[in-house]
């Protein structure tokens, strides 16, 4: 079992985060940012590096 953050560590919103469990991804708590000085959305390009998503 591995426990991915996407984002949301350290910081407030955009909480994003990825359990890979026997070779299957879930994504859950995926939020967005609330500062509009930045990219709303959690960064998803580590969740393709793990080979993307099955629910």
């Amino acid at each position: 079992m591995e426990l991915v953050f996407c984002g949301g560590a350290g910081e407030v919103g955009a909480s994003c985060c990825l359990l890979r469990v026997d070779g299957k991804n879930i994504l859950f708590d995926s939020g967005i940012r609330m500062d509009s000085t930045q990219d709303k959305l959690p960064d998803f390009r580590i969740i393709q590096e793990k080979g993307g998503l099955d629910a």
